[in-house]
Formats: structure tokens, C-alpha cells, sequence
């Protein structure tokens, strides 16, 4: 059993426009007290192409992690437009939440993020050089993706995890939510940056 439950994620101020921050509730739970911080991160994909336009917006440093129910509100800028191509501003790319305890990911919960103009003018005949300013942001929050990676909390095994291997990504949610399929314009085949899939993953339900 795993230290800490994640038993909620939710994205806040949401559709938006993208030059607003990005904000996300989350609720976990610590079943026994650990030695070290929990390490979130926020990281956008800025291009289903090439992982080095992908972008960590923020990191922050939650502790001490002690036994007992907790929630706080992670919240980053936007990500830097000029580092993303030009090609990828507008359309589907993809938001990880993820966590870490002493440098050992042991959650991703994945977002599709569509990005359009706000204006229908705009969406009919997008000009040469992106508008940034009305460019609005829609994380689709109800279908979020959550994989869960074995992690040793303290030099404590996950029992049982260790010998189990990749299984299907599920949606969160309903346990008879269908399983979620990919979005034109994202690569799932990206191996670097993880996406919602990777060996010795162990997906599930909140």
C-alpha cells in the first residue's frame, strides 16, 4: 500500500484565457509519517514532436509529511509562449500533474488541454502570428488520466507492486468509465516525456 492517496485533483478557474495562470486543488491523504517532502510538479507539452519543448512550470516542495488528510491549491504561470512552435500554440496538447517522493515519481495525473481562439472570427481566419492575447485555454478536466508508479516510502515496499507490470491507462472516475482514447494532435508514441503511459506503471481509480 502505498504511503500517500491522491484522492483528488481539481482544476480551478477553467476555461481561461491562456495567459492566465493555471490553478489545481489537490487532496491527498498520508497514511503514516515520512522523512521527506512531497515534490509536485506542473510540466506543459508544448510539442508532441519533440520533448525539449516540453516546459516545468512549477515545483514546489510540500512538507512535512506527517499522518492525516491535507489540501492546498498549486498554482503556475502560464507556460512561455516563445519557447513552444509556432504550429503547436493553438490545438490539443497535454498537462502533467505529477508528484515525487525523494526523487521517485509514484503518481501522473495527465490532461488534455485544447487551445482555440475565443473569437469565432478568429477561429474562421487565424492570423499568420498567434494572438496570444485571446487565445483561451480549456483543460478538459473530466477526463483526466491517472497512472500510479511503485514507490518505496522510507525504504518501505509497496506490497505486491514490484512484480506487476504495465496495464491499460483508465479514465478516473466511474469504475465503468470507458477507457479513454487518443485526441488528433497527440502523440502518445512519445516515449521521454511519459504522457500517460509507462512500464512498470500501475493504473486505477481514485
Amino acid at each position: 500500500m502505498s504511503a500517500i492517496n491522491v484522492t483528488q485533483v481539481q482544476v480551478l478557474d477553467n476555461p481561461q484565457f491562456f495567459a492566465n495562470p493555471l490553478q489545481f486543488e489537490i487532496q491527498y491523504e498520508c497514511l503514516y509519517d515520512l522523512q521527506h517532502d512531497l515534490e509536485w510538479k506542473l510540466t506543459y507539452v508544448g510539442s508532441a514532436e519533440d520533448d525539449k519543448c516540453d516546459q516545468v512550470l512549477d515545483t514546489v516542495l510540500v512538507g512535512p509529511v506527517v499522518r492525516g488528510a491535507y489540501k492546498f491549491v498549486f498554482q503556475a504561470n502560464p507556460p512561455d509562449v516563445s519557447k513552444i512552435p509556432q504550429e503547436d500554440i493553438l490545438g490539443v496538447t497535454v498537462l502533467l500533474v505529477t508528484c515525487s517522493y525523494n526523487n521517485q515519481e509514484f503518481i501522473r495525473v495527465g490532461y488534455y488541454v485544447n487551445n482555440e481562439y475565443a473569437d469565432e472570427e478568429l477561429r474562421e481566419d487565424p492570423p499568420a502570428q498567434p494572438r496570444i492575447d485571446r487565445v483561451m485555454r480549456n483543460i478538459l478536466a473530466e477526463k483526466p488520466r491517472v497512472t500510479r508508479f511503485p514507490c518505496e516510502f522510507d525504504s518501505q515496499a509497496i506490497a505486491g507492486m514490484e512484480s506487476q507490470g504495465a496495464m491499460d491507462d483508465m479514465m478516473m472516475g466511474d469504475e465503468n468509465a470507458p477507457v479513454a482514447t487518443a485526441m488528433p494532435g497527440v502523440d502518445f508514441s512519445k516515449e521521454q516525456a511519459g504522457f500517460f503511459q509507462s512500464t512498470q506503471a500501475q493504473t486505477g481509480m481514485w
